[in-house]
């Protein structure tokens, strides 16, 4: 029975161990991509094309123009806005095509619309591009998978050939299709090698400057068996490949001249550098028939390159759907400056989610500020170029797949500069005044820990905040075509209960040439969705009305400090204007607090008496929430009545959370009567720290008796320029002399003396002495002697304005009746006040 039992349990546990054995397939099918038509009908929001751009039907061979619009509510696939389609999968292995913004005459276009790329203003290209579906990679992101569309380029061209400029090959002149993407010129149209140098730059779209969304990599160099002219992504620099994977860079496409270099892949110099846009190789090799022969190809200079980019294709299973199919590029020009020829250039690729909500920056393909030389590619210095895109396929290794373009902002339509600002209206900016600008935290330099430290991205809990929307009209014979419907999410975290007038902002239309329809529109707190969300509609923007700002006004609300605030998305709509954008994202932080033991009404001093004639402040400061304090110090603010505030350090070290800054600096905490004067003022202090936090202000009032004298004069006083000599024998005052005395319950005289005034660079040379002349024209010299100057035998409480009682040609002047050397002179007035007459 035991043996049995064993042979069972034996039988049992082999069984297991073949069951675990077997084979389990566990591999899902690969998701399917969208097709065309659902991606066509699944768009992006875009404006109308039909009569702003425009294509030639045939180049100058009779090649057909593959580009093809679709307009909005288009029976085979009822998109919703005009698609531009550049190539087709389903249109042959050689394709190449092209549009570009229409100008006056083209094709019978109206005189009204140009719209051209202005390179002396600057301007916006914004749209939406759809590459395709096929997978960017199969192995390293250095290379690409095979089998893809070359690809396309945003192109800016002054070629006399106008709509049907396209590259053609340099030996023949025919169509060029494949890695020239419709805008490089490449050698031969039949892609084989030649046995001669020729340049491409001759192929190339005349006066041009390229971007290209280069989706094929061409690098296969000439050798024998397979002597393809299939180069163009094949040079390196330093041994490392100049344009990996799917990329996007740019060039001159018809610079002209050539780097030959024979074999070697290596370029030699930077490719920001480079004068050259191509470079010539060579290799040769024996046949049979034709013995040794020359074989040349040639690589493509790619300048600022964004490598190993995803331009075609879905990035996983999951992104595999109609809502990942389209990838928002955006290229933002700025002029040069005076008698410069050197613009900017900024492009970013995929900075937008399908509902125009804007990515993190960080997370943007971009580069920012690359120069670009405008005299390469203007016409006799016109500045006023087409714009487009050129779309081709059909190297070596190629394959065609859809390729179509969404426009959301063309230049010179509506070219409408937007921008988010926040402000921290309860800090103060560089300029000494309430509404600090804070600076996007997306966009920072460092971590987000670095950051908590650093006040351009941190504004303090409570703190009253501005958030503002700008659109600024520059330039666009349409203008935005309708009204713009606005809608904006506000940011987390921020309070915007409205004001006494139930308003939470205000719009603010200017820039109209009559400026009687500027004016200000106040955003009621109904515009306010339970979602969070304000919508508004803004006027057109146009060259009658330039300018729009949205300000909304909220208080900084976190539950526990520091808080991140992520910046949140606004879009603007209209008929030949969209855009998106982020209000900023920023930092909550601790709340800096300043508190007092005394009594805000501190009573009465008295001039005079040494036991109350001082009043000390007891202050003390923290955070609310108990956060330590930097070694970078606090500063603290003092104010009397209406006078500039004074300041004063109080040093701070690391983990502490509290300080009494009476002990810490006692003078600048203590006021005595004399200082203060007679009668009733107010003492305002705060504290700003290192982090621009500013406390609640706390506000004193103290009253001051007893007797006062105080002179009160602007230093700066200076007398009228004169050439020469002067033609009265006497020299007036420039401007207004401020000498007045403050007294109470005392009289008082004012006397003065003074020197000559000495050249600044020759002591000898003098002009002088200064004299006072009265009210009764007698004078009296002020050299080495002290003259009246004004004088009350009263003991009213008053201010006395001595200088204000001085006619042009009385008070203080300055003798001279000799010729001077030119030159700046000076001199000092000693003054002398006595409670007495």
């Amino acid at each position: 029975m035991q043996n049995k039992l064993l042979k069972i349990i034996n039988i049992f546990i082999a069984f297991t161990i073949c069951l675990s054995l077997l084979p389990i397939n566990m591999a899902q099918a690969a998701a399917t991509p969208p097709t065309t038509s659902e991606v066509y009908q699944t768009t992006p929001p875009g404006i109308a094309m039909k009569d702003f751009v425009s294509k030639a039907d045939t180049y100058k061979d009779g090649t057909v123009n593959n580009a093809k619009l679709f307009e909005a509510g288009n029976t085979t696939y009822d998109n919703s806005t005009d698609i531009y389609q550049l190539l087709s999968s389903d249109g042959g292995q050689e394709q190449t095509s092209s549009f570009w913004g229409k100008l006056s005459g083209d094709n019978g276009g109206s005189s009204s619309v140009n719209n051209y790329f202005d390179l002396s203003k600057p301007q916006v290209i914004s749209a939406w591009l759809y590459m395709g579906d096929k997978s960017a990679y199969s192995g390293s992101s250095d290379d690409t998978a095979k089998n893809l569309p070359d690809g396309l380029a945003f192109v800016l061209q002054d070629d006399t050939r106008g709509t049907q400029a396209i590259a053609t090959s340099a030996n023949e002149g025919k169509t060029a299709f494949g890695e020239g993407l419709g805008v490089w010129g490449v050698a031969s149209s039949s892609d084989n090698t030649l046995s001669n140098f020729i340049d491409p730059s001759l192929g190339a779209i005349q006066n041009s400057w390229a971007l290209e969304f280069d989706t094929l990599q061409n690098s296969s160099p000439a050798v024998s068996g397979s002597n393809y002219d299939d180069y163009f992504d094949g040079l390196t620099y330093s041994g490392v490949k100049i344009a990996k994977g799917q990329h996007m860079a740019w060039d001159y496409p018809a610079n002209v001249g050539i780097n030959q270099n024979n074999t070697d892949a290596n370029m030699g110099s930077n490719p920001n550098d480079s004068a050259n846009t191509y470079y010539g190789k060579n290799n040769s090799w024996f046949s049979l028939f034709q013995g040794y022969k020359n074989h040349y190809y040639y690589g493509l200079n790619h300048r600022d390159v964004i490598h190993s980019m995803y331009l075609t294709g879905y990035t996983s299973d999951s992104a595999t759907n109609v809502y990942n199919s389209w990838h928002h590029f955006k290229l933002s020009y700025t002029p040069p400056a005076a008698g410069s020829t050197l613009a900017k250039m900024s492009y970013i690729f995929n900075d937008k989610a399908y509902d125009g909500t804007l990515k993190s920056y960080l997370d943007y393909d971009k580069k920012t500020n690359v120069t670009v030389d405008i005299s390469k590619f203007m016409r006799n210095g016109n500045t006023k170029v087409r714009w487009g895109f050129t779309a081709s396929t059909g190297s070596q290794n190629s394959s065609p797949s859809t390729f179509a373009i969404i426009m959301q902002q063309m230049p010179n339509v509506a070219n409408i500069e937007t921008t988010t600002k926040l402000y921290d209206l309860s800090q103060y900016g560089t300029d000494g005044n309430l509404g600090r600008e804070i600076k996007d935290l997306d966009k920072r330099p460092v971590s987000i820990t670095a950051a908590t430290k650093d006040p351009d991205y941190n504004v303090a809990n409570g703190d009253k905040l501005r958030l503002n929307y700008n659109l600024n009209y520059i330039s666009g014979f349409e203008g935005t075509g309708s009204d713009i419907t606005t809608k904006i999410t506000l940011p987390s975290n921020v309070d915007f209960s409205p004001d006494e007038d139930n308003n939470i902002g205000q719009i603010i239309y200017s820039g109209f040439s009559d400026e009687s329809k500027n004016r200000t529109v106040p955003i009621s707190v109904a515009s306010l969705t339970s979602d969070n969300k304000v919508t508004l509609s803004l006027d057109a923007l146009n060259n009658e009305n330039e300018n729009i700002k949205v300000e909304l006004f909220g208080t900084a609300d976190a539950q526990t400090t520091p808080t991140t605030v992520k910046g949140q998305h606004a879009s603007y709509q209209s008929l030949y204007f969209l855009d998106d954008i982020m209000s900023p994202s920023f930092i909550i932080n601790d709340r800096l607090q300043l508190t007092t033991n005394d009594n805000l009404d501190l009573g009465t001093i008295q001039t005079g008496n040494e036991s109350n004639n001082q009043v000390n402040l007891n202050l003390a400061m923290n955070y609310l929430n108990n956060s330590s304090f930097d070694t970078k110090g606090v500063t603290l603010y003092t104010k009397v009545d209406d006078k500039t505030a004074t300041k004063a350090t109080i040093s701070t070290t690391d983990g502490k959370t509290s300080y009494n800054i009476a002990s810490d600096i006692a003078n600048s905490t203590q006021f005595s009567a004399d200082y203060l004067g007679t009668g009733v003022h107010t003492i305002t202090v705060y504290a700003i720290d290192s982090m621009n936090r500013v406390s609640q202000s706390i506000t004193y009032q103290i009253k001051v008796e007893g007797k006062q004298l105080k002179l009160d004069v602007d230093p700066n006083y200076s007398f009228k320029d004169i050439n020469k000599v002067a033609s009265d024998g006497y020299v007036k005052r420039k401007g207004h002399w401020k000498v007045s005395v403050i007294s109470t319950d005392t009289p008082w005289t004012l006397t003065a003396n003074g020197t000559e005034l000495t050249l600044e660079d020759d002591a000898s040379q003098v002009i002088g002495p200064m004299f006072y002349r009265n009210k009764n024209d007698n004078d009296f010299s002020m050299l080495n002697q002290n003259v009246l100057i004004a004088q009350d035998p009263s003991s009213d409480s008053k201010t006395t304005d001595v200088s204000g009682s001085w006619a042009n040609d009385k008070g203080i002047l300055l003798h001279d009746d000799q010729d001077n050397i030119a030159g700046k002179y000076q001199g000092q007035i000693h003054w002398s006040l006595v409670d007495s007459v």
